[in-house]
């Protein structure tokens, strides 16, 4: 009996001791100690999380073929009657100087994900809205194996390769657009995020599109 009373006091001593640290710290007392804890997540964060997962949404790949030229006047250098009567000799004094290449380019047309914020996107229960950034041209590939000099008469420098490679890009880029890639782009980002958030539950799924930043 003795040691039945010095448990049940040595529990009270316990309790109280606890009751009062729960008073003057941030001890849970007994009451919501073993209570479950609500879980609150913020779901457009996660929302958020899980688009940029995707990063750019790549939903087209075109193939081009695109041929550019430059060419320019080089001037040899004169001498003898040349050089006292350019005049008279300007076939001596210039020469043409062309190049031919032919560019193979992939150019990926989607979106950019990493643009969406908080502030674009609007969950209610299991509907959704994301006001998406337009579909663009991502990039443009263009690979050195996938260039070919056609035709060259003269020295070309790095410099004026660069150019030339850049402008086979441009006009890869600007095709792609032409020919209304950028619409079949969002057509089939809506459809593959329509697929996406499905997967989390959601059954109603709304877009719209951001005006260029």
């Amino acid at each position: 009996m003795k040691s039945l009373r010095y448990i049940a006091v040595l529990l009270l001593i316990i309790m109280a001791g606890w009751w009062l640290l729960s008073r003057i710290s941030s001890i849970p007392s007994f009451g919501t100690l073993f209570n479950e804890k609500e879980t609150t997540i913020d779901n457009t964060a996660v929302i958020i999380t899980n688009i940029k997962s995707l990063s750019q949404l790549i939903t087209i790949s075109a193939y081009d073929e695109i041929v550019v030229d430059s060419t320019r006047n080089a001037s040899n250098r004169a001498t003898g009657f040349a050089a006292l009567y350019p005049a008279l000799a300007p076939a001596i004094l210039t020469k043409e100087q062309k190049i031919v290449l032919i560019g193979k380019t992939t150019t990926h047309v989607g979106m950019d994900l990493q643009q969406l914020t908080p502030g674009d996107v609007t969950v209610i229960k299991d509907s959704i809205h994301l006001r998406l950034p337009p579909a663009a041209v991502l990039d443009v590939i263009l690979n050195p194996s996938d260039l070919e000099i056609f035709d060259e008469k003269g020295e070309w420098s790095n410099e004026a390769l660069a150019k030339l490679n850049n402008k086979i890009k441009y006009i890869a880029a600007e095709n792609a657009k032409s020919i209304g890639l950028l619409g079949h782009a969002e057509a089939k980002a809506k459809s593959i995020l329509v697929t996406f958030f499905n997967a989390f539950g959601y059954k109603k799924i709304g877009f719209s599109f951001q005006q260029n930043r």
